[in-house]
């Protein structure tokens, strides 16, 4: 995983909405985007929590840092 900086450090991976929602990090249904799986990241905090964030508003709100 690539590291991320917002307000919050967190470490994240791409990975579409379909395998997402296969490993619960979502819960609507909304699993395709002109005929594709919608893309985004698995996000995972210094706490261990994990969710997944559309693609657009992950990168839109997260730098990636070295």
């Amino acid at each position: 995983m690539k590291r991320y900086k917002c307000k919050k450090e967190v470490m994240a991976e791409p990975m579409d909405r379909v395998t997402a929602e296969l490993q619960g990090l979502v819960r609507d249904k909304n699993t395709v985007v002109n005929g594709e799986p919608e893309q985004g990241y698995k996000v995972v905090y210094k706490d261990g929590y994990q969710s997944w964030s559309p693609k657009v508003a992950f990168e839109e709100g997260y730098e990636e840092i070295e």
